[in-house]
């Protein structure tokens, strides 16, 4: 006996959005956009590659590890999103 189909979608939050893992995920959720949704992504310092993937898929939850990206990616948010903490307290409220 299997479990019914289920069309609600998963929700995804990446963390270390910016690297290699993190692009290979993304090319996933482009590819399966019915079936995931990225929900909150997070990198150690490359602001505009993470705010250009915040914009791309609408993503609500954003963090930068390192003090001063987080700074000045302040005034660049996509609208309704918001920027968590910098450090390792942003990172806990993504995951």
């Amino acid at each position: 006996m299997t479990a019914p189909h289920s069309s609600r979608r998963r929700r995804v939050a990446l963390l270390g959005a910016t690297g290699s893992i993190g692009e290979n995920t993304l090319r996933v959720l482009r590819a399966h956009p019915d079936a995931l949704e990225l929900v909150a992504v997070a990198a150690h310092a490359s602001t505009e590659k993470l705010l250009g993937i915040a914009r791309e898929f609408g993503v609500r939850h954003v963090a930068l590890f390192d003090e001063r990206a987080a700074a000045s990616a302040r005034s660049a948010l996509p609208a309704g999103a918001t920027l968590h903490a910098p450090g390792v307290e942003g990172l806990e409220a993504l995951a």
